[in-house]
């Protein structure tokens, strides 16, 4: 008789992480939108002068730094 339960159980726990999942994935989407909104607009300004190509290189290795700790993220256990 407890089988039954357990099922339950566990199904509410398997769409539980499905949405976390969808949620997760779709916040880190719109991170990397973001950053490339950010990376355009660096270059941008680089372009027309109003950055220094110093200050270029340090925003953009920010964004890199962004971009793989997403990707670090994307690739954890929780996505298996």
């Amino acid at each position: 008789m407890r089988a039954a339960p357990n099922h339950h159980r566990e199904k509410i726990e398997r769409d539980d992480r499905d949405e976390q999942r969808k949620h997760i994935a779709k916040g880190d989407a719109l991170e990397l939108r973001l950053i490339a909104a950010e990376r355009d607009l660096i270059n941008e300004k680089y372009r027309q002068g109003a950055l220094k190509a110093e200050t270029r290189r340090r925003l953009e290795r920010e964004l890199d730094l962004r971009d793989a700790q997403l990707a670090s993220v994307r690739n954890e256990d929780f996505w298996e």
